[in-house]
């Protein structure tokens, strides 16, 4: 239909290392690599419900990462799913303007993370992430001549 636009895109991917020695220290054999999520996808549908009018809702979803190249199961990184929307109006020519709502449901998620030693004591004790935004919005004015 011309007035609804539907994308998909994912990713699986089973990427492996073979030896891994960290600073001649035990050897990792067959280890995922780190921040290697297995699955990953996205979809967009854009719906333009009136001449100068169109919504956009998009998803993604990222499948569950290790934080580090030994596989060490306390420190992984969680999957998640963001939902996102954007409104925009043709005003005139290729001219528009755009609002944005990030992370609609408001989901805890992380996009990077590494293990973390909180008493500096050489050995790491957790986690750590670097959280993204909770729900959010912007606007953009997009002026062409």
């Amino acid at each position: 239909s011309e007035k609804i636009n539907f994308d998909l895109n994912a990713t699986y991917m089973m990427a492996r290392i073979k030896s891994y020695s960290p600073a001649g220290d035990q050897t990792y054999t067959d280890v995922v690599p780190a921040l290697t999520p297995e699955f990953m996808g996205g979809a967009t549908i854009n719906y333009a419900f009136a001449s100068r009018f169109s919504l956009n809702l998009s998803g993604r979803y990222v499948g569950e990462s290790f934080q580090e190249p030994t596989n060490d199961e306390r420190f992984t990184m969680p999957s998640f799913f963001v939902a996102d929307a954007g409104l925009t109006v043709k005003l005139w020519g290729n001219s528009s303007l755009e609002v944005f709502v990030n992370n609609i449901f408001d989901t805890r998620y992380f996009t990077f993370g590494a293990p973390v030693d909180l008493d500096f004591d050489g050995s790491v004790d957790e986690p750590g992430y670097f959280v993204q935004p909770p729900r959010n919005f912007y606007s953009k004015l997009v002026i062409a001549f």
